[in-house]
């Protein structure tokens, strides 16, 4: 079969599969020949060789499946960047990359900013900041070791490895232990240190970033197929989708700076528990940016 013909086919597999058909069969064949979708279209002639017929089946077979076509290439682009992702990870969506734009507005106007990850996954938020930004400390903590390797990848393969200082920890638990009179000793003991004992917390963040799982429980079932293949734990919280925003909300507060601000990508419609969460956690202001939609996509929480 040529180019032309396996497209043909391929489109009409997955109509009932994707609203994209034609573009996910050519992105899957560019994938399975090694090659750009420039070539695809300037070569519809080309006979594909058996291993690449095989191939490309055997990405169709998992796109019928509902697998999310960024699982099958292990590739996802992000707010400029291309991102290797895998099913440890979350897939980037256009969404966070408002976070990441409001995150860098913020950190732009700090003379020197510290900046948190948390929940790092794939290195989507911590990376393109650290692309963007000429200044600071980022930091970057996930609780999967897995997640995190992958992050490090990430961030060697777009040039900013020594730029973030990626930590192993579920939310804040591994600095909890952490001592030290100033910010200079704090980065020398979670650089060297495996472990942190007998310590007391030290505020050092001008900005702390999570995109955490606000999908509730009774929300799981409604969503799209493709879902169930992207990790459970980084998208609900088997509960109301809050459990997580609550524990970040109150962690931060003393792990935040002066002036500092917390930012949090939220679900929809939870734009007033978030707000009633962060006053009652002694933040003085929360205010909110919208997504394309027009959903409160963003929680801006301050000092």
């Amino acid at each position: 079969m040529n180019v032309s013909e396996i497209l043909n086919y391929a489109t009409k597999q997955l109509r009932h599969v994707t609203s994209q058909p034609q573009k996910d069969a050519r992105i899957m064949l560019a994938h399975a020949l090694s090659c750009t979708q420039e070539f695809l279209i300037s070569n519809n002639d080309y006979e594909l060789t058996e291993n690449e017929l095989d191939q490309f089946g055997r990405y169709l077979s998992r796109r019928k499946a509902y697998e999310p076509i960024q699982y099958i290439t292990g590739r996802q682009s992000f707010f400029g960047f291309d991102f290797r992702v895998n099913r440890d990870v979350l897939i980037p969506r256009p969404e966070t990359e408002i976070l990441v734009e409001t995150a860098k507005n913020i950190a732009e106007s700090k003379e020197n900013p510290v900046v948190l990850d948390i929940g790092t996954g794939s290195g989507i938020i911590a990376i393109s900041l650290a692309k963007v930004l000429n200044k600071g400390e980022i930091w970057a903590t996930d609780i999967s070791e897995s997640a995190l390797s992958l992050a490090k990848e990430n961030a060697k393969t777009l040039g900013v490895i020594d730029k973030i200082n990626f930590v192993l920890s579920d939310f804040f638990r591994s600095f909890n232990t952490i001592s030290g009179s100033d910010k200079t000793f704090f980065t020398a003991i979670i650089r060297n240190a495996e472990n942190f004992h007998n310590a007391e917390k030290l505020p050092c963040f001008d900005l702390i970033i999570s995109n955490p799982p606000y999908v509730s429980l009774g929300e799981l079932s409604g969503l799209a197929l493709e879902l169930r293949y992207e990790p459970l734990t980084a998208l609900t919280d088997f509960s109301d989708g809050l459990n997580s925003i609550r524990e970040i909300i109150k962690a931060a507060k003393e792990w935040i700076k002066p002036k500092g601000f917390l930012l949090l990508e939220i679900g929809y419609m939870q734009k007033s528990s978030v707000r009633q969460l962060a006053l009652s956690a002694g933040w003085n202001s929360v205010r909110f940016e919208k997504d394309l939609a027009g959903i409160e996509r963003v929680a801006i929480i301050s000092d």
